[in-house]
């Protein structure tokens, strides 16, 4: 969308919102404009008062354009309809509700829930009301603005600003991790962009230039499942036009070719020397990662809790199965770190709902990936670009937290909403009631704005009291978020170190404990802190906790 096109927002054309003349905007062509907006904001957003400086802002953004999707919804009255995937959707969510009734960390599933629908609804709402051309428009232009904001940005801070950055900071979307499941989507719908407009030499070139530093970037930080994904989408792509056609169709291995340029011109190669590069894109085939024990271990939870953990619940529980310490541990599960998902999406759904649950989110979850093949199938090159996306994402949702992250599944959204808008597949569907429809969209909106106003404001003065070392303002933040526990392991630091007060500390550190039982920082903490007080009871009660889930914790095993 460049100057002309955006010229095009304030145009008098058809509202295809409700079919009637719009004496002010061009809604699809503004609806893009918003989604470019957000897209950029998205991908660069970052603010260091909050503990998570890049994905409490940046799950902001998302739920921010979540509210203006669902609101333009409810203003003008978009009807749902019920059919096969939007019955099974709605069990889904019901079910995901009533699981927080024994969820740890209530919050934390209500939350997650909200988001899951909210999520589910805006795909519908995108997909139905705009025609497959605008929808199309929206991606590919969100993701050529945001790609080309973000290289700006990296380079501003790299080589301007000199910014130190490591696997945490790796880019302005945060862990290095991250990066990559960003990159399974902007990589194919970048090019399709720069394919479709080809014929526009500043786009061509500025498409060009974004690509290049995405691939030396996905490079640079060895992202596996990246990389491993765009290359089996495009070997599986390839296969099926070679059956299909009897022809290879050397344009769809811009991947591949761009893979091999990005090697050739990787920044590396200059800093360190060719046998340092060889070793990082050889290490890119190194499998070995512990994903099978973590995955192991979230069998045996998912087993142990036939009725799952409760949504968006299995960080608070799966350390109980972590096998810490030993040679079977699940990945980063240690007394320093939590394992947030089981690098798997559909482990996690398996083990926070149960076998039932976790299979009806599964048959969603590949009925989407299948409507996107068959578009493949009978569509054109369009769909041969978003089916690569779509396999390459989904792929990498197998080993890691893709659609987990903001970023990711801001681009998801848009993803899955071209699927769907360019489906011809026919199913039976009843129209749901306008009062009903209403009534849906208004508790998701409302859900959603008032869950994001409470965490995001309880996450600001809760890391705004660690850095001030307030103790009141961390009390704040967990009185309006009283499942806030990094807010309540924040004070017990402030209560031990500044004032001295080791009764106020473990009381904060019990209060964690209660949402986060298995949480063995917390629990190593409690067990010192009661031998310094000399509570033997309760020294011997968390010692007890902490070696039943992590026998040969050295911090433990040393008290007496």
């Amino acid at each position: 969308m460049m100057f002309s096109e955006i010229q095009g927002v304030l145009n008098v054309k058809d509202d295809l919102w409700c079919g009637e003349k719009s004496k002010w905007i061009n809604l699809p062509n503004f609806f893009r404009a918003v989604f470019v907006l957000f897209s950029c904001a998205i991908a660069v957003i970052s603010y260091d008062v909050f503990l998570d400086r890049f994905n409490t802002p940046k799950w902001f953004i998302f739920d921010l354009f979540i509210v203006v999707i669902i609101s333009l919804a409810i203003f003008k009255k978009v009807e749902v309809k019920a059919n096969a995937l939007s019955v099974s959707f709605l069990l889904l969510s019901c079910y995901m509700l009533i699981s927080s009734i024994w969820s740890p960390n209530f919050f934390e599933a209500i939350l997650f829930t909200v988001r899951f629908v909210a999520f589910g609804f805006s795909i519908y709402l995108i997909s139905v009301t705009f025609s497959k051309d605008d929808v199309l428009k929206m991606l590919v232009d969100g993701v050529f603005y945001a790609s080309f904001v973000f290289c700006l940005v990296i380079i501003y801070q790299r080589y301007i600003a000199l910014t130190p950055y490591s696997f945490i900071n790796f880019s302005p979307i945060g862990f290095v991790n991250y990066l990559g499941q960003v990159l399974n989507i902007w990589i194919p719908i970048l090019v399709l962009s720069i394919y479709m407009h080809r014929r526009s030499k500043l786009r061509l070139a500025l498409g060009l230039f974004s690509l290049v530093i995405l691939m030396n970037l996905l490079l640079e930080s060895g992202t596996r499942g990246t990389i491993l994904g765009l290359l089996c989408a495009e070997v599986f792509i390839l296969a099926v036009m070679l059956i299909k056609t009897k022809k290879l169709p050397f344009k769809y291995m811009a991947i591949s070719a761009g893979l091999l340029f990005s090697i050739a011109t990787f920044s590396m190669l200059k800093e360190y020397g060719p046998n340092q590069l060889r070793d990082q894109v050889s290490s890119i085939t190194a499998l070995k990662t512990g994903r099978e024990n973590v995955f192991a271990n979230t069998i045996d939870m998912a087993l142990d809790n036939p009725q799952g953990v409760g949504a968006g619940n299995f960080e608070f529980v799966h350390p109980k199965y972590g096998r810490m310490g030993t040679e079977h541990s699940s990945p980063y599960l240690s007394s320093h770190s939590m394992l947030l998902s089981p690098y798997n999406i559909i482990l996690k759904f398996y083990s926070e709902l149960g076998l039932v649950f976790g299979s009806l989110f599964t048959l969603l979850f590949f009925s989407l990936i299948f409507i996107a093949f068959r578009n493949f199938l009978i569509g054109n090159y369009i769909d041969v670009w978003v089916f690569l996306a779509v396999f390459s994402a989904c792929f990498h949702a197998m080993f890691s937290s893709v659609f987990l992250t903001p970023v990711s599944l801001f681009f998801s959204l848009g993803l899955f909403s071209v699927v769907l808008s360019r489906s011809t597949l026919k199913m039976k569907s009843k129209t749901v009631s306008k009062p009903i429809s209403l009534c849906l969209f208004l508790f998701v909106v409302l859900a959603t704005a008032y869950l994001r106003g409470v965490e995001l404001k309880s996450n600001y003065l809760s890391g705004l009291g660690s850095i001030k070392g307030d103790s009141e303002l961390i009390e704040e933040a967990i009185e309006l978020n009283e499942y806030n526990y990094f807010a309540m392991l924040m004070i017990s630091k402030v209560y031990m170190y500044k004032d001295n007060d080791l009764h106020a500390a473990l009381n904060s550190i019990e209060r964690a404990l209660v949402i986060y039982p298995y949480l063995v920082s917390g629990l190593v903490q409690a067990t010192e802190i009661s031998h310094q007080l000399g509570d033997v009871e309760k020294f011997n009660f968390y010692k007890g906790k902490v070696l039943a889930i992590y026998p040969n914790n050295e911090r433990v095993n040393k008290l007496q």
